[in-house]
């Protein structure tokens, strides 16, 4: 039980958890983390800090936003869904990504009202190589985005969104987050 106890201890320490997050993964594996994590965003939260590659976090980006994509007021918008993920399928290029992500940057800097739909097409193609001043973590400005254009934020229906955003992340990149922290355990 001490051995476990220590394990745990130093998977919320590498993973660097913050207070609710590290609360809710107490004794948890990092393999039950992934596998019962209630919300995407933390999930996407922890992929970035872990340094999955660009492309895994673009696809899943992509198929996050998707769910809003019916949303979408601008074909640009629609375009960054399917270009994210092409991206991260390695179907498309960066340069490609960029692209579609200014073009979107622009058609959401003369719209004056951008519904959160656009938003989430905008964060899903964004690639930080190219803007510095965005931090890595889009992810949770996804899932964020996404609760608002359902609406849904702040109500019962927000904990629905988290769990399909969470099947999402843990489809796509839950075993690349598992490997990734049982290497780093190894290391620290």
């Amino acid at each position: 039980m001490i051995e476990l106890t220590k394990q745990c201890k130093r998977l919320r320490e590498y993973c660097g958890f913050p207070a609710q997050e590290r609360v809710w993964v107490g004794d948890r594996s990092i393999e039950e983390v992934v596998r019962d994590c209630p919300r995407g965003d933390w999930l996407l939260l922890l992929a970035a800090r872990l340094h999955v590659d660009h492309r895994s976090l673009a696809l899943v980006r992509g198929h996050c936003a998707q769910m809003v994509k019916y949303r979408m007021t601008d074909d640009v918008f629609k375009q960054a869904v399917d270009v994210a993920i092409a991206y991260g399928e390695g179907l498309d290029t960066e340069e490609s990504l960029h692209d579609v992500w200014k073009r979107c940057v622009l058609k959401d800097e003369v719209c004056e009202d951008t519904i959160c739909a656009n938003k989430a097409a905008m964060q899903a193609a964004h690639h930080p190589h190219f803007d510095k001043a965005i931090k890595p973590d889009v992810g949770w400005w996804v899932v964020y985005a996404i609760l608002l254009a359902e609406e849904n934020i702040y109500t019962v229906k927000e904990s629905d969104l988290h769990k399909e955003v969470a099947d999402i992340v843990r489809k796509y990149i839950g075993q690349k987050i598992i490997d990734k922290v049982n290497e780093g355990l190894k290391l620290y």
